[in-house]
């Protein structure tokens, strides 16, 4: 039987104290997405989180675009997250800009959009675009297809 010796038994102690916070960062990362918490990504990126992960939803700067939180788009892409990885419905960053700014439109819903998230959301399409991430990536909505241009018409 091996015996671990005190220090090499205090590593694993703590290896393993460390083990759930590590696989917790792609969520941390998330919920600091979704509270549009640049200070909150920042901390979940150096806990260890990728900004360019791929999730069942596509990446974190889609997945920020979508849903128009412009502090969170800015952070990531200060971190090196990559605006043409896919986002929610296929698409990439882009064409989740457009749908935040125009998908009531397209799901033909008639409320009128609140206007501070219209400016978040343009925003965002703003920071996005300056990237230049091509206007052809299509995005699903239900049996059809949009490019951002599409969407932009709309």
């Amino acid at each position: 039987m091996s015996r671990l010796t005190l220090p090499a038994a205090a590593a694993v102690a703590l290896l393993s104290l460390c083990a759930p916070a590590a696989a917790q960062t792609p969520e941390a990362l998330t919920i600091a997405v979704m509270q549009d918490d640049p200070a909150a990504i920042d901390r979940a990126i150096r806990a260890g989180a990728d900004p360019r992960a791929l999730g069942p939803n596509g990446s974190p700067l889609a997945i920020a675009a979508m849903s128009g939180k412009a502090r969170a788009v800015r952070a990531l892409l200060d971190r090196g997250a990559d605006p043409a990885a896919p986002g929610p419905n296929g698409g990439n960053a882009l064409t989740a800009a457009f749908f935040a700014m125009s998908g009531v439109a397209l799901l033909g819903r008639d409320e009128a959009p609140d206007p501070a998230r219209r400016a978040a959301a343009l925003e965002v399409l703003r920071l996005v675009a300056a990237r230049k991430v091509g206007l052809d990536t299509p995005m699903r909505l239900g049996p059809a297809t949009f490019t951002p241009l599409q969407q932009a018409a709309e």
